[in-house]
């Protein structure tokens, strides 16, 4: 039976807590040893990811759990965080990572609020836009995450790729989730919120 994991990193930027989730698919449930070289696997390309963010965003915990095998679950400890310097937005403003899949609809693509984006990167003439050069290097960062975690040695020899995971369709819970492979992310220029997510 296919397997799908949810994988959640707990950070902290200035105190307040900020979370990601991304989703895990492969062939077959992992084991306790494979789903913590998973966990693992996926705090090494985290600093990849939070790099182009304000250092202030700074990773604790990674948590692993199987949605469809609830017995199987991992975490571990993290100290990626991001790394640049000086002033930034509030906490609660995000860069709004759009997760592709080869597949249309909501269902097959996912998003995610990256906080701790620096002030330096928007202009008083547009303060809720990205500066050009600057959404370039939290796209880029993005898809060197897809193309890291999905080429990385561990995440291969488990079977598993990075995946939008879809547990709700029309309002109903799916039984189990549908989990599609993403395969790249785009980062628009206008700044997002994680108001409604906290």
């Amino acid at each position: 039976m296919a397997a799908v994991l949810q994988v959640t990193v707990q950070s902290d930027l200035r105190g307040y807590p900020v979370d990601n989730v991304f989703g895990l698919n492969g062939a077959n449930e992992p084991s306790h040893a494979d789903a913590n070289l998973l966990v693992a696997a996926v705090d090494a390309w985290l600093d990849t990811l939070f790099g182009p963010l304000s250092q202030e965003l700074q990773a604790h915990t990674i948590t692993l759990v199987s949605l469809t095998d609830p017995t199987i679950g991992a975490s571990g400890s993290s100290v990626s965080q991001g790394s640049v310097s000086g002033d930034l937005l509030p906490s609660f403003v995000c860069a709004k990572v759009q997760w592709k899949t080869g597949l249309r609809g909501r269902a097959y693509n996912g998003r995610s609020g990256l906080s701790g984006i620096p002030e330096s990167y928007t202009d008083g003439l547009s303060p809720n836009v990205l500066k050009a050069t600057q959404r370039s290097l939290i796209d880029t960062a993005a898809n060197d995450f897809i193309a890291g975690l999905n080429s990385d040695t561990v995440v291969v020899g488990t079977g598993y790729t990075l995946a939008v995971v879809s547990q709700v369709l029309h309002g109903v819970p799916r039984d189990p989730a549908i989990a599609t492979q993403i395969i790249s992310a785009s980062v628009p220029a206008e700044l997002g919120t994680r108001r409604g997510r906290m």
